[in-house]
């Protein structure tokens, strides 16, 4: 499994994690930090990009360049997400409950690990 760069800072506590953008990734999402309660995670999980659905609906606001970079809030089909992707084929994604968001979706360079820790 190929690896890439982390294009999000994830800070894991005991109550809440905090999802911070990196870089031009900050602009290129609109938003420089998600904090999200660690309650509010239905599932947790790393997908194979070609598994998640790229369908997004509108961008709201967001950048994307198909296969290169998808960043920033996707408003569609009754779901609210937050995407940080460049190319990595190997994602971690949060599935939320009772949040602004339904989906978090961002690129790790060990996404695995990222899982294991909020897991644990």
């Amino acid at each position: 499994m190929a690896e890439h760069k982390s294009l999000v800072s994830i800070d894991i506590g005991k109550t809440d994690i905090v999802v911070r953008p990196l870089g031009w990734y900050k602009l290129w999402s609109f938003k420089s930090e998600l904090r999200i309660p660690r309650a509010a995670i239905a599932e947790a999980h790393v997908a194979r990009r070609a598994t998640l659905t790229m369908m997004l609906g509108l961008r709201m606001p967001g950048t994307s360049l198909p296969g290169v970079i998808t960043a920033g809030t996707y408003v569609g089909g009754g779901s609210k997400q937050f995407w940080v992707v460049g190319r990595a084929e190997y994602l971690l994604v949060l599935d939320l409950r009772e949040q602004p968001y339904q989906r978090v979706v961002v690129q790790l360079e060990n996404a695995g690990a990222v899982l294991a820790d909020l897991k644990g």
